[in-house]
This record gives structure tokens, C-alpha cells and sequence, in this order.
């Protein structure tokens, strides 16, 4: 009933009548719409009748009319619309089906009665992208009862009206209010309360992102809290905003650095990574003469997974797909319900390592619900909209019961990845982001802990921002996640001037953190919650992860999935990996299996001490993360280690152990073992030489 769903809602827009207060022949006409809703549309089937006296003018009133044979001449055809009007009125005279009967009068009467249609007044849904989301549910819902459009439900949703009208406020006021002149801009600014987001909505003004997107969800029940497929979807639309579009549940769009948690926690779950795993941040050719670069065109050495990823460095994630693989990534990634363009299995391998950094498309009501599991033990809640449908009687049909959920990641693995993205909320574990993303609005403006993660795509196209609360103790109060998406409806880039370019923290991420300022003010705040078992604190080196040796200048303390650790019986990290002595050997910190220009790229950078500029432009620093003024000692190429010596098994086959000669960096005399290599090394009684694959 163009966007009135029910007869109920139809009478309303089509007559201003209630359902009691229709005729036969009104009522018989909205009947027949369901057959052809699109074709048998009544505005679409009126005509404009003018009636009455005229005025001084000479005017007479007009009206909208559905045009009968009644009104007409004696050669006059039906419209198909009257004819399926006419046929019900004949099975009611008749007696036909369920219905009360009609006399022959009445159906006579029927027949003539001129169809008035009241003035429109288009509907206004709150929400109306949830509401259109919600029909595909209530519709494997309802089954083979009553279709929707004629059944009188009652349908309880999920949605919160306080979230919905902060998402809204928020995508309008990134979205919309920029690009308003001054004076629309500064009194939008005050009716919408947007007066404690000025400054960040002002640096918008020009850039010309036009559209957003947002969805909230709480994830242990998967009831979606707010729902936002536009800034506006009863505004004008232009090229690069379509507000009737759903970039929310139907729009796919690059996620960009928002992908690699999902990368980090596969890898972690699968004992193939654990937070203090080194991995390197030098500029590489991957392949194709592809060479990605950091945000910030920084270089920071061997680096531990953590900071690598609490700071969102392209590079290490790159190497983390690769050492936890594309197959295992994108298996974890289906079984936690993302979708993708094409089909699943192409999905990361079409994209390759690229995949690691976002460029395969997502819709974000998924990637919502997959970050809601690192707050949920690992499990990922299916997102619903329905919590009780009742029909025209009251009766209830339909109630919502236990969620669905799916184990996708260990409840260990799930728990560090919320342990390190929640440092992006806390200034004393991230510098740069702590302090523009912490929220202190629990009671009495305490801290408030919250995990979140930021996407800013290569080309600038695309901006999101995903992040979750830990559970509450109370129930019955949410544990929310949310995510929010930017950019133009077009895929057209933002006119930002390159020395003051709009990343995702700008805008997703202002827009993240505001919701949660005013959605969650003043309630009771909570910690995420460890696990009762399978997660341990183990002391390891600060700059080579492992357990600490001779080498080492500091530790720090890492959780690890038990077993994983330093000592474990699946121990991931060997000891003083990227040492030669008391030099940072960054080649031995390579992937297992990595090609031969991988390495040459990690030996160029470590020939110059891990400074200068690169060919590729980038630049060695260490940026001073996680306290770090060095990269653990001076650094050197090279490709060999003759003084490794970190103990464990010897490879000797009779089982005797071996010296090596030369200064052992760990401290201990020469009679211990000599160095197990991890694989891709070959073992030597000099030590661990790599042993890189041709490409």
C-alpha cells in the first residue's frame, strides 16, 4: 500500500478512515491492492475530478477519484484495478469464501459508490530503514498465514528509540550538516544539540562526504538497538547521497584497517599468532610490485602484534594474514556470518594479502555483529529485529526465544583482542587515539573501558569505525556494539586538500565515540571479563617477545591463550628470535616461507641502521610506541646468525648436545644445546641461517 504496511495503515492514508469506518466498496478496493501493489496503486489509478460551484475566481474545488464505469459513459472499460474491485464485490453478493454476504442492493450500491481518495499524507516510519530491514523476518515469520500487507500484526521490534534518535543525530550532523550554509549550519547545530561535536563536524565542512550509515547491536542477544541506512531517508537526493539506499544492511563497502582484528584474532585463536608475536613493519614488495605503506609513511622494524595492531600498521598485518593463511582467515570470516561480492570462496583470494587491510567489501550489520563476539566469549550473535508478533486478535503468534549463536573464535583469543583493542579507548596504553576516543561518562564521569577500532580506506572513499562495551553485570541493560560507515553514495572521494586529509578518526570515529558519550551517560560501567581459564600473563622481552634472555633490555607482561606461551607446550614465539649477539638481525624475524625479495626488502632497511628513506619514500622511526626509543639494539642485515643461542632441544640426532663457539647472548656457558630454528631456518652448529624460498 505505498509504504503503508497493513489495511489498517492503507485506510488511514488512502481515505483517513479507520478500518471500522470504511465502505464496502473502499474496503473491497484496498483488497484488491495486494495482487499487484505497484500496478493497483490508488494514486496511481486516480484522476483529478473538479466539483462544486465556482468561486469569485471562477474556480471550482478539485479531488482525487478512482474513475468507475459509474461516472462514466455507456462505452467506458474498466481500469484492471476496478475490475479486481468489481470481482470481490461479485464473491460477496454471491456468497463466495469466508465474508459476510452482500444483498443485491448493497452490491449494487457498491458498485456506483464514488471513490473519494483523501489528500495525501505520505507516512513518516521512525526508522524506516529498520522497518524495511525487519519485513524479509516477519515474513519467514508469518509463514503461510495472512500475507503482512492484509494480516492486522502487531509487531514488538527490538529497536530502542532513545539509541535511534542519537544514531540519527549523530550520521545527520557528520553527513548532512556540513555542507549547509553558515546559517542553516550554526542553527542545525544548536536545534540537534550538537554543540559538544562542533569542532569535529566543523572540520567536515567542505570535504564533501555526504552519506552515513550506523548500527547498533546488543551482542548477546542479537537485538538491534538502532538502525541508520542514511543521513535522511525522506530527503532530496543527489549524486553522491541516496537516502532510500541501505548502506547499512545492504550497501558493501571497504572496511579498511576496521578488517584487521578479524585477521589478528584467527591467527591468535589458531595458535598461529599470539599478542606478542613479532612481526615486521618494513616496507615490502608483496607481490606485482604492490609495496603498501603505512598510514603515517613510518617504518618502525620488528614489532610486537599488540602495538602493531592497537596503532593499526598496514605492513604487520599484511604478514599476519600471511603467516596465519587467506584460507584460515576467510573460513573464520564465513562461519561469523560476513558475506561477500561474488561468493565466499573468492573472497579473500581474489584480494590476496591485500585482503588483510579491508579491500574486500562488507556490509557493516555484519561486521557489527562479528566485533560483538570479541566481547561474547568468541561467539557471534545472529542480528534480530522481531522480539513478539501478535495477530489482529491479539493472539500471539510469534515470540522471541534463545539467540542464535555460533562459536567462530576461542573465548581466550576473543578476550585479548578485546584486551588490545581496548587500549585504543585508554590514554595510558595509546597516546594518540586514548585521548580522543576515551569515554568518562559512567557515574559520576568515571572511565568507561570500550574496545574500538578505526578504517580509513587507501583511496579516501570510505570511513568506518567499529567498537564494543564490555557485558554489564545488570541483564537486562545492553552489551552494546556499534559501527558507523561514511562516504558518498557514488564511491566518489571526499574534496579534502592533501596536507589536511579526513581519515576514519575524524569522522566514523568522533561519531563512535559520541553515541557512546550520550547513549550510555551515567549508567554503571563493567570490565571485560577474562576468562575463568585458558588465559595466562607471562614476562616477555619488550622488542622480541619470547622469553627473556641475556638480550634483553626490557619486558613487559603479555597475555596469551595458555599454552601459547613463552615455555607452553604450543609455544608460538621462539626466544631472543631477532638476535645475532647484542644486534637486532630483522631478517630472523621474517615469515616462515617468505620469498627472497621479502628479505631483501628487511636487509636494506636493517643496512641502514633502520633509518633513513626508503625507495619506496617511507621512512625508519620508532615512533616512540609502547615506550620504545630503539628497536632493541643496533640493528644489521644479514642472513645469517653465527651466536643464536636460545636453548631447547638439540637437532643432533644421537640427541648429544652441541657448542657453538663465539659469545653466546644468553648468558649461559657453552655447554647448553645448540639453537632450535623455527621453520624456514636451517639448523648449523654456527647457528640459524635463513633459507628463503625463491618467489
Amino acid at each position: 500500500y505505498g509504504q503503508a504496511y497493513g489495511i489498517a495503515a492503507a485506510a488511514d492514508v488512502y481515505f483517513n478512515k479507520k478500518l471500522s469506518e470504511l465502505t464496502v466498496s473502499e474496503a473491497a478496493l484496498l483488497a484488491s491492492i495486494p495482487q499487484s501493489p505497484s500496478k493497483f496503486d490508488l494514486f496511481k489509478n486516480a484522476k483529478v475530478e473538479r466539483y462544486g460551484k465556482r468561486n469569485k475566481k471562477g474556480r471550482r474545488k478539485k479531488r482525487l477519484i478512482v474513475v468507475t464505469c459509474a461516472d462514466a459513459g455507456p462505452k467506458c472499460v474498466e481500469s484492471e484495478l476496478v475490475t479486481r474491485r468489481n470481482f470481490i464485490l461479485r464473491r460477496l453478493r454471491d456468497g463466495k469464501g469466508r465474508f459476510p454476504t452482500l444483498s443485491a442492493d448493497q452490491y449494487q450500491a457498491a458498485l456506483e459508490e464514488k471513490i473519494v481518495i483523501k489528500k495525501s499524507r505520505p507516512i513518516r516510519y521512525e526508522a524506516p530503514h529498520f522497518v524495511f530491514a525487519l519485513l524479509p523476518e516477519l515474513e519467514l515469520i508469518l509463514g503461510d498465514r495472512e500475507p503482512i500487507r492484509r494480516g492486522g500484526y502487531k509487531v514488538t521490534t527490538t529497536l530502542d528509540m532513545k539509541a535511534q534518535r542519537i544514531a540519527e543525530k549523530v550520521v545527520k550532523g557528520a553527513a548532512l550538516l556540513p555542507s549547509m550554509p553558515i546559517g542553516r549550519y550554526n542553527k542545525a547545530i544548536n536545534n540537534l544539540k550538537l554543540r559538544q561535536d562542533r569542532g569535529w563536524i566543523n572540520r567536515l565542512r567542505g570535504a564533501n562526504i555526504r552519506n552515513g550509515a550506523m548500527v547498533a547491536q546488543d551482542y548477546r542477544t542479537g537485538d538491534i538497538l538502532a538502525y541508520v541506512g542514511s543521513a535522511g531517508y525522506y530527503r532530496k537526493a543527489t549524486r553522491r547521497f541516496d537516502p532510500k539506499y541501505d548502506h547499512a544492511g545492504q550497501g558493501r563497502r571497504q572496511p579498511g584497517s576496521a578488517w584487521k582484528p578479524i585477521v589478528y584474532t584467527t591467527g591468535i585463536s589458531t595458535g598461529r599468532l599470539t599478542a606478542g608475536t613479532v612481526v615486521l613493519d618494513i616496507t615490502t614488495p608483496f607481490g606485482a610490485g604492490w609495496a603498501p605503506k603505512d598510514a603515517d609513511r613510518l617504518e618502525r622494524g620488528p614489532i610486537l602484534v599488540r602495538e602493531a595492531l592497537m596503532y593499526s600498521l598496514n605492513i604487520p598485518a599484511i604478514r599476519a594474514l600471511h603467516r596465519t593463511g587467506i584460507k584460515e582467515v576467510r573460513k573464520h570470516a564465513v562461519k561469523a556470518g560476513l558475506t561477500f561480492l561474488n561468493n565466499n570462496n573468492r573472497m579473500l583470494d581474489e584480494a590476496g594479502l591485500a585482503g588483510a587491510i579491508g579491500t574486500v567489501e562488507v556490509r557493516p550489520v555484519d561486521l557489527v555483529a562479528a566485533y560483538g563476539a570479541f566481547g561474547n566469549g568468541g561467539k557471534v550473535t545472529q542480528p534480530r529485529h522481531i522480539l513478539k508478533v501478535e495477530d489482529s486478535n491479539g493472539n500471539i503468534i510469534y515470540e522471541a526465544g534463545r539467540p542464535t549463536t555460533k562459536q567462530v573464535w576461542s573465548p581466550q583469543a576473543a578476550y585479548i583482542m578485546a584486551d588490545i583493542l581496548a587500549g585504543n579507548t585508554n590514554p595510558n596504553k595509546n597516546t594518540i587515539w586514548g585521548p580522543r576516543f576515551q569515554l568518562n561518562n559512567g557515574p559520576r564521569g568515571s572511565y568507561r573501558p570500550a574496545a574500538v577500532k578505526t578504517g580509513t580506506t587507501n583511496n579516501l572513499k570510505d570511513f568506518s569505525t567499529y567498537g564494543f562495551l564490555a557485558q554489564p553485570k545488570n541483564k537486562k541493560q545492553p552489551a552494546i556494539v556499534a559501527g558507523f560507515w561514511y562516504g558518498n553514495s557514488d564511491s566518489s572521494q571526499p574534496t579534502v586538500p592533501s596536507y589536511a586529509p579526513i581519515y576514519s578518526s575524524d569522522i566514523a570515529g568522533e561519531s563512535w565515540h559520541a553515541f557512546m558519550r550520550d547513549y550510555m551517560r551515567g549508567k554503571p560501567t563493567a570490565n571485560f571479563k577474562r576468562p575463568k581459564s585458558g588465559v595466562v600473563a607471562a614476562t616477555i622481552d619488550k622488542f622480541s617477545g619470547g622469553a627473556p634472555g641475556a638480550w634483553t633490555r626490557s619486558t613487559i607482561t603479555e597475555l596469551f591463550v595458555r599454552g601459547t606461551q613463552p615455555g607452553g607446550k604450543r609455544q608460538v614465539d621462539q626466544a631472543g628470535l631477532i638476535y645475532c649477539g647484542g644486534t637486532v638481525v630483522p631478517a630472523l624475524g621474517e615469515n616462515p616461507g617468505a620469498p627472497a625479495s621479502w628479505l631483501a626488502a628487511v636487509n636494506a632497511w636493517a643496512a641502514k641502521g633502520g633509518r633513513g628513506t626508503s625507495k619506496w619514500g617511507t621512512r625508519g622511526a620508532t615512533f616512540g610506541m609502547a615506550g620504545k626509543t630503539s628497536f632493541g639494539g643496533p640493528v644489521a642485515a644479514g642472513t645469517s646468525c653465527d651466536n643464536l643461542r636460545v636453548g631447547g632441544p638439540s637437532s643432533d640426532k644421537k640427541g648429544s648436545e652441541k657448542k657453538s663457539g663465539g659469545g653466546s647472548n644468553n648468558g649461559g656457558d657453552d655447554n647448553k644445546p645448540a639453537p632450535t630454528c623455527r621453520p624456514g631456518f636451517t639448523n648449523k652448529p654456527a647457528g640459524c641461517t635463513v633459507s628463503a624460498p625463491t618467489e
